[in-house]
């Protein structure tokens, strides 16, 4: 792993752990959590779902090259 300067999470034991190594954390603040999550996203792409307008027009085009609906399907993603 390349050197790094600093850590960007919101997880209080992340930022507990890499504090204590003197790495500096920033926090990022989280905007419409409940509709931007990850969790969210995934589930909806599985489920047929409108999920484009989610994401931005990059990450778009790379889940649909990678063909993820199908992906999370094997995973049984819901």
């Amino acid at each position: 792993m390349p050197k790094y300067d600093v850590v960007f999470s919101n997880d209080e034991f992340s930022q507990t752990l890499f504090q204590k190594r003197g790495i500096k954390v920033i926090p990022v603040p989280l905007k419409q959590r409940e509709s931007l999550s990850g969790t969210n996203i995934r589930s909806k792409i599985a489920n047929n779902q409108d999920w484009k307008d989610l994401v931005p027009q990059g990450t778009r085009n790379v889940l649909l090259k990678i063909n993820a609906k199908d992906r999370l399907k094997i995973f049984n993603y819901k």
